[in-house]
């Protein structure tokens, strides 16, 4: 009963979750989704004219959202 159970767990997996989860995996490269798990990123803008610059002169920091949540939180400030 036990051989029969994993066989069937196993062919579950393999013929159903791997290829739902290698299709969603290519849908989410397609639409750029960040493919990292740290949380953002602080970077200075070029070009000190395009954000202003701080007290001290220097350009200022813009942060960039990334990890899973980094689409959604997007996607979010774009609305607004």
């Amino acid at each position: 009963m036990s051989a029969i159970f994993s066989s069937i767990v196993w062919r579950v997996v393999v013929y159903m979750f791997v290829p739902v989860a290698f299709v969603i995996g290519i849908l989410f490269m397609q639409q750029g989704m960040p493919m990292t798990y740290q949380a953002s990123h602080q970077v200075f803008y070029l070009r000190a004219a395009a954000m202003g610059t701080a007290d001290n002169g220097q350009p200022k920091r813009q942060t960039l959202v990334g990890g899973p949540s980094g689409c959604s939180h997007s996607d979010q400030d774009a609305r607004h």
